[in-house]
C-alpha cells in the first residue's frame, strides 16, 4: 500500500501503452483490460465471490465495462445503450481524484461496473502504478471546478454555421463572431467555438486549407483557455462515403458529388492521386483514372500533409454537448433525439471516430453493418425536418413537429437547447421552440442576393443571439 493508502502494481505489472490516432485532446493514452482475478485482487470488497465470472476476452458482461488491451479507447457495440456514468466520464478520459491526503492527481478512468455504479481509475506515481475505485459523486465533486463553466453554461459559445467549402466563409464567420482577428489568429479567449460542417466535398474547393487553417486556430484557442469542435456534416460524408467505401446514404460519395457539382471539393482528393496536379472537372478528373479511393488513401497515409488531413477528419464529431446545449449539422430528428438519449453524445462519436480511424490508418474495411446507422442517423442530406415546416415554424404551431416524449425525456436531461445548420431556414426563421425546447438554426448562406450575413450565433448567460440578430452588412 502507499503512503496515502492507494493499492500498487509492480513495474512488472505495468499497464500497456498505446497512442491514438488523432488524439488532439489528450483523453487518449495508456489503458488497461482487467480480468477477473485481477479485479478480485485490487478491489476485494467490491467483487463478491457471488458476482459472475467475467470473461478476460469479453468485457461486456454482467454491467462491466473496461478498456481491452492494446486498445486506447472503448469500441461498444453501435446499438448498445451507454451507462450514464460513462457518458458523463468516458473510458480513457483523464480526471482528477481526491487523495487521502486531501490533494488531487490525475488519473486515467479504466473501468466502470455497471451494477455497483463504482469507476475503476489509475495513475502513476514514478515507476509505481496506483489503482483507485470511486463514484460518480467523488468523480463530480472534484471535476466540476475544472468544467464549471460548460457545466453551468456560463461559457460564451459561437455556433458558426455549414462552411459550404469556403475559406471565405469560414473565416468571415470567425471573424464577425469575434473570435479570430483579420489576420487569421485567435482572440476569443476562453470562448468555445461550435463549426457545424460542410467543410469538404461540398461547393467550395478550400476544405483541405479550412481543415487546417482550423488546426491552427484551434491550437491558439486552447493555449488561452478556449476551443473549437468540428462537427461532421452530409458533405463531409460525402467525402468519409467515398474515402471508406461505406455506401450508406451517400452512396459511394461521388455519385451524388457530381449532381451539379454540389460535391465539387471532392476533387481536391486528386492532390493525392497520379501526377499531383489538382483537377476540378469531374469529367476530366475521372477520363484520367484520378479519382481511384484506394490509391488516394494509401498514398495520403503516407504523405505529411495527408495524414494531417485525415487526422482532421477523425477528429470531428457527429454532435457535441455543452452545457444545456446540443449542437449538430443536420436539422434533429426523431432518430437523432432516440439515438442521443439511448446513447449519449460521447458513445455517438467514439463510435463515429473508432470507424473512420479503422479504415482510415487501420487499413480495415468500412464494416458497414456496425457503423452505417450511427452515420447515417447524423449524416443523412434527408434530414430535412424543418426545411420541410417552414410554415408551421413561422405561426409558430411546432409542438407537432418532434414527439413529445422525445422532448421530455431532454428536459429530463437538463438539455435546454438545440443548435444545427443544413437547412436554410432564412432571415427571422433562427430560433422556435417546440414543447420548452429551444431551436436554434445557424445555416444561412454568408453570400445573399449580394449581402454578406452572419452564419452565427452567439450563447451566453441562456441567451441566444443569431447572427441575422447581430449583423447584416452590406459587401
Amino acid at each position: 500500500m502507499s503512503p496515502n493508502g492507494e493499492q500498487k502494481k509492480t513495474a512488472s505489472q505495468d499497464v500497456k501503452e498505446a497512442e491514438g490516432i488523432g488524439d488532439t485532446d489528450g483523453t487518449l493514452g495508456r489503458i488497461a483490460d482487467f480480468t477477473k482475478k485481477q479485479l478480485r485482487k485490487i478491489f476485494p470488497k467490491l467483487l463478491s465471490k457471488t458476482e459472475p465470472e467475467v470473461n478476460p476476452h469479453n468485457s461486456k458482461q454482467e454491467g462491466l465495462y473496461t478498456l481491452p488491451e492494446g486498445k486506447n479507447e472503448i469500441v461498444p457495440d453501435e446499438d448498445a445503450i451507454i451507462p450514464l456514468g460513462i457518458r458523463k466520464y468516458p473510458l480513457g478520459r483523464d480526471v482528477n481524484i481526491p487523495r487521502k491526503d486531501g490533494t488531487l492527481s490525475k488519473a486515467k478512468i479504466t473501468g466502470f461496473n455497471e451494477n455497483s455504479h463504482v469507476f475503476f481509475v489509475e495513475w502513476r506515481e514514478g515507476e509505481v502504478l496506483l489503482c483507485k475505485k470511486l463514484t460518480l459523486k467523488d468523480l463530480d465533486a472534484v471535476n466540476k471546478s475544472d468544467n464549471a463553466e460548460k457545466i453551468s453554461g456560463r461559457q460564451e459559445i459561437i455556433a458558426i454555421g455549414d462552411s459550404n467549402g469556403s475559406i471565405r466563409t469560414y473565416l468571415w464567420n470567425l471573424e464577425h463572431s469575434g473570435v479570430i482577428d483579420k489576420a487569421g489568429n485567435w482572440v476569443g479567449g476562453s470562448r468555445r467555438v461550435v463549426i457545424h460542417g460542410d467543410i469538404l466535398a461540398d461547393r467550395g474547393t478550400d476544405g483541405f486549407s479550412i481543415l487546417e487553417k482550423n488546426r491552427e486556430i484551434r491550437a491558439q484557442a486552447r493555449s488561452q483557455g478556449g476551443d473549437i469542435s468540428v462537427l461532421a456534416g452530409n458533405h463531409d460524408d460525402f467525402m468519409f462515403s467515398f474515402l471508406t467505401k461505406r455506401n450508406g446514404s451517400h452512396g459511394n460519395g461521388l455519385s451524388i458529388s457530381m449532381i451539379n457539382n454540389q460535391g465539387k471539393g471532392l476533387l481536391e482528393l486528386t492532390e493525392f492521386s497520379g501526377d499531383k496536379n489538382l483537377i476540378l472537372d469531374f469529367d476530366e478528373a475521372i477520363k484520367h483514372d484520378r479519382l481511384n479511393s484506394p490509391e488516394i488513401l494509401e498514398k495520403m497515409r503516407n504523405n505529411r500533409r495527408g495524414v494531417i488531413l485525415l487526422k482532421e477528419m477523425c477528429d470531428m464529431k457527429l454532435c457535441e454537448q455543452i452545457g444545456d446545449t446540443i449542437y449538430s449539422h443536420t436539422d434533429p430528428t426523431d432518430e437523432i433525439l432516440k439515438m442521443i438519449l439511448e446513447k449519449g453524445v460521447d458513445h455517438i462519436n467514439d463510435v463515429f471516430r473508432t470507424a473512420l480511424r479503422n479504415t482510415f490508418f487501420g487499413g480495415a474495411p468500412f464494416d458497414g453493418a456496425k457503423y452505417n446507422k450511427v452515420f447515417d442517423t447524423f449524416l443523412s442530406t434527408g434530414n430535412r425536418l424543418f426545411d420541410k415546416n417552414r410554415i408551421p415554424i413561422e405561426t409558430g404551431q411546432t409542438d407537432y413537429l418532434l414527439p413529445q416524449n422525445l422532448i421530455e425525456k431532454l428536459k429530463e436531461q437538463g438539455i435546454k437547447r438545440m443548435v444545427f445548420g443544413h437547412s436554410d431556414l432564412g432571415k427571422g426563421n433562427r430560433k422556435f421552440n417546440i414543447g420548452g425546447i429551444e431551436f436554434v438554426n445557424v445555416d444561412q448562406q454568408s453570400l445573399r442576393n449580394g449581402n454578406l450575413t452572419i452564419s452565427a450565433a452567439r450563447i451566453k448567460n441562456g441567451e441566444v443571439e443569431t447572427g441575422t440578430d447581430m449583423f447584416y452588412l452590406q459587401k
